[in-house]
């Protein structure tokens, strides 16, 4: 059973992306990226750590973000990025500004400051140092795949189908995309009957 304090509340995401846009600095984008990336796309960090340039599909009428899973022997899914308007807009500007630098479809998608790979440990880091306003406490015992269970979580509630989440967050079973669905009580308005009526629009 999962319980409700390794989701992430709607203010609590409101209050880190926030933080991370007031700052306007390369850090907070990159970091931005990865935030939105778990929170949002349900990512593993080993996914997000992994993902190169030309795994997200901005361009296209079916927007989405192609993820390789070695945990799960190789399994490739799409992530979609209809429902969420900013992540998909900031990930488009993010790429827009990685290929202004020179930057080809086959490098990585995150690299931190000096042009290197960011690895699984810097992001951990990364996530937490952008949460870090919402308090010591809170802290303690968040980590980056309370990201994985917030996007579940939302989803879910949104009315998104359950073996639609299941498909893209890559779980090898419906159960356990299932015991997500009792951890929310509200949902941010801009996802608010999103899904279902991009889901018939763009597969």
């Amino acid at each position: 059973m999962i319980d409700s304090t390794k989701v992430l509340t709607i203010d609590e995401v409101r209050r880190v992306l926030a933080d991370l846009k007031g700052r306007s600095c390369a850090w907070a984008s990159r970091a931005e990226i990865v935030f939105r990336l778990a929170v949002c796309c349900g990512l593993r960090v080993t996914e997000i750590s992994e993902l190169l340039i030309g795994d997200v599909y901005v361009n296209a009428a079916t927007s989405h973000i192609k993820v390789r899973s070695k945990l799960k022997k190789g399994a490739v899914r799409n992530v979609p990025l209809h429902y969420d308007r900013a992540t998909y807009e900031a990930l488009v500007g993010w790429i827009l500004g990685r290929q202004v630098a020179g930057a080809k479809l086959s490098d990585p998608l995150l690299v931190t400051a000096r042009s290197k790979p960011i690895h699984r440990c810097g992001l951990r880091r990364m996530f937490r140092a952008a949460c870090d306003g919402l308090g010591a406490e809170r802290l303690r015992s968040l980590t980056i795949h309370h990201g994985r269970h917030t996007c579940a979580s939302w989803l879910l509630h949104v009315g998104a189908p359950p073996q639609a989440v299941q498909a893209m967050l890559g779980h090898a079973s419906l159960a356990t995309t299932t015991i997500y669905a009792h951890l929310m009580d509200q949902v941010p308005t801009e996802f608010k009957n999103v899904w279902n009526s991009q889901e018939n629009t763009n597969g």
